[in-house]
């Protein structure tokens, strides 16, 4: 019998945070902390796509058979996201693609329908998302919200080995589930008095059959653990809440957050809960197997940069590319250049470039037939800024890569400002999106300094 354990997770936070005291006074509140806020070319599916090559990163993808994507919402209407993040990451085509939206939970659903497959296949499952939170001006999304992407892997043997589940379902609206469903419930609103019993019922059942000590709670709110904590009584467990003071609320990302630091805290042997409130709630349980045998990678948790300008804040996070004409055709033509980032090298001289071209650029050898994969580490090799493409801080810097292995490519930079970039600089190639059109948003490389 297959046993399906929980073997790598990757946490994503933008590079750039503002304080949500100078958010708040711009309308005569107060409030503390720091919330997180993704850069003008970032969306769900770019954070996502971040986490999903941090948590693969040195261990390949070749196991992998099946991407999840399960977020509240998506980047398409009527398209798999989790069928772009298998592009970036080069699957092949026979890889099973799900998409789980809609609800706070989502994390956990995604979790439990990895431990499924793998039970069935013996197959990694990557489970990913990406969650962002701005609303209007001033709004509790505004001050409060958050921006993240993350990624766990579910396979065979070691790591945090998954058990059982416990679900409670209520078709119940609750404040922060009308008008645009935004699943938020910021730090200072109350718990709505129909999530609480129903969470501690699920929480309750899991532990007398687990006999877990730690609690891993997936919530937007930073109430909730305590109440929790008050309903279990005299029971000695430790819970793991992702604190939203220094990110801001992160939705359905709280559960992955939280998730890492208990790992990183438990011993082998113990059992662990992890409860997802969000339409009733579910629970799993877990043992710890082998912890120190599951992968955690943190992307920009420290050093982030400070915005102190919140008029330049909502310009970034507000910002809508222009519409721009769009060939689907084009784009499925050219998915394997732009996504899995492949070049050419020529067999007469031995030189990689970018893009792939039947002709070599170096000797003019041709037919060129060799496709290569190429590195998405490399050093700028010069660079020029640009003031007349759009962009929400008035101007864009452009650089040419040069990329270790070989090749050269020309990207735009990203989560930088011109006085950032210098000749010579390591930078890492990042999927972005690019601009929209027709319903379609386009991704596409582009570089960001490497800190």
């Amino acid at each position: 019998m297959r046993v399906p354990a929980l073997k790598g997770i990757c946490l994503y936070l933008p590079a750039f945070r503002i304080e949500k005291g100078l958010i708040a006074s711009q309308y005569m509140q107060r409030a503390r902390g720091t919330r997180t806020f993704r850069w003008f070319d970032e969306d769900e599916c770019t954070m996502a796509i971040e986490a999903s090559m941090g948590v693969v990163e040195g261990t390949g993808v070749d196991t992998i058979g099946c991407v999840i994507y399960a977020a509240e919402k998506g980047p398409y209407r009527r398209k798999s996201t989790a069928s772009v993040i298998a592009d970036v990451l080069g699957l092949s085509t026979d890889t099973l693609t799900v998409d789980i939206t809609g609800s706070e939970r989502v994390s956990a659903e995604g979790l439990l329908v990895a431990k499924r497959i793998c039970e069935a296949t013996g197959q990694e499952v990557l489970v990913t998302g990406g969650f962002c939170e701005h609303g209007e001006p001033g709004s509790d999304e505004d001050i409060h919200g958050g921006d993240a992407g993350w990624a766990m892997v579910v396979g065979e043997g070691g790591g945090i080995v998954l058990e059982e589940f416990w679900v409670a379902r209520a078709n119940v609206f609750v404040k922060w589930e009308r008008g645009e469903d935004t699943y938020f419930l910021p730090d200072g609103f109350t718990v709505p008095f129909e999530l609480l019993p129903t969470a501690a019922a699920i929480l309750n059942r899991a532990i007398e059959k687990s006999g877990a000590s730690k609690v891993v709670i997936g919530t937007s709110s930073n109430r909730l653990p305590s109440q929790l904590k008050r309903k279990l009584g005299d029971r000695n467990i430790t819970l793991f809440h992702h604190d939203s003071t220094t990110t801001g609320v992160l939705g359905s990302a709280s559960l992955p957050f939280a998730m890492a630091d208990a790992v990183e805290k438990c011993e082998p042997g113990e059992s662990i809960v992890m409860l997802a409130p969000g339409d009733g709630a579910l629970a799993i349980t877990a043992k710890s197997s082998d912890p120190d045998n599951v992968k955690i990678v943190r992307i920009n948790a420290e050093n982030p940069v400070v915005f102190d300008l919140y008029g330049l804040y909502r310009k970034i996070v507000t910002y809508s590319f222009e519409e721009a004409d769009t060939s689907p055709i084009a784009y499925w033509r050219d998915a394997q250049r732009i996504f899995q980032l492949r070049g050419g090298k020529c067999g007469n001289c031995g030189k990689v470039f970018y893009p792939y071209s039947d002709l070599c650029p170096s000797c003019g050898f041709t037919p060129v037939r060799e496709t290569v994969p190429l590195s998405r580490e490399g050093r700028v090799f010069t660079y020029t800024t640009d003031h007349i493409t759009p962009s929400p801080i008035g101007k864009v810097t452009h650089a040419v890569v040069e990329l270790e292995g070989g090749g050269r490519i020309f990207v735009q930079m990203t989560d930088s400002l011109e006085e950032m970039v210098e000749i010579g600089a390591p930078v890492k190639l990042v999927i972005r999106r690019i601009h929209s059109g027709g319903g379609i948003e386009n991704y596409g490389w582009k570089a960001r300094m490497v800190k």
